[in-house]
């Protein structure tokens, strides 16, 4: 399993791409580890889409972001204390079968290569989720939260991605009083 901070990247690119399963925490970073005392409202560092994402996502993705950062007490405002962006990307990949006691390695072992078919493996996509703070007046990053989810290929809703977007914004500070 993967952090739960998913990849609404596909949901950028395919815009129907959703979060498969819950998973660990997200992984976060933060420059300086700031004191978040100074922090009570925010601004969008896009207010725009970026170009190559839907701009159907991009709003789903930003009215979530919006809804966790006011169940923690920040305030948007046009000129907030910290600026929010955030990015989505989606990787393919092959998850091979797992055979097992009766598998697996044994066809390195007896030095073949088996037959390549539906039962060998699966076509998985990966999407990932960053959440990047940074300091308004000097324009500096302050905190990072980034996710990586399996996306099943039915496409996302609001639950998968405000579950997705809250996951990655569970360790963020709340807003100073």
């Amino acid at each position: 399993m993967r952090p739960v901070l998913s990849c609404l990247a596909a949901l950028a690119i395919a815009a129907t791409a959703p979060f498969g399963h819950a998973s660990a925490a997200p992984a976060v970073t933060a420059e300086k580890s700031p004191d978040f005392k100074g922090y009570r409202t925010y601004s969008w560092v896009f207010q725009e889409p970026p170009a190559g994402l839907q701009p159907g996502v991009y709003e789903a993705v930003k009215a979530s972001i919006g809804r966790a950062l006011a169940k923690k007490g920040y305030v948007e405002s046009a000129s907030g204390d910290m600026a929010v962006a955030f990015w989505l990307g989606r990787r393919d990949r092959i998850e091979k079968t797992d055979w097992g006691a009766y598998g697996g390695d044994i066809y390195t072992r007896l030095g073949v290569t088996p037959a390549t078919g539906p039962d060998q493996g699966r076509a998985v996509t990966d999407g990932t989720l960053a959440i990047d703070l940074f300091d308004a007046a000097t324009k500096q990053p302050v905190w990072r939260s980034t996710a990586v989810e399996e996306l099943p290929p039915s496409g996302a809703d609001r639950r998968l991605i405000d579950k997705a977007v809250g996951g990655a914004l569970k360790p963020l500070p709340a807003a100073a009083k």
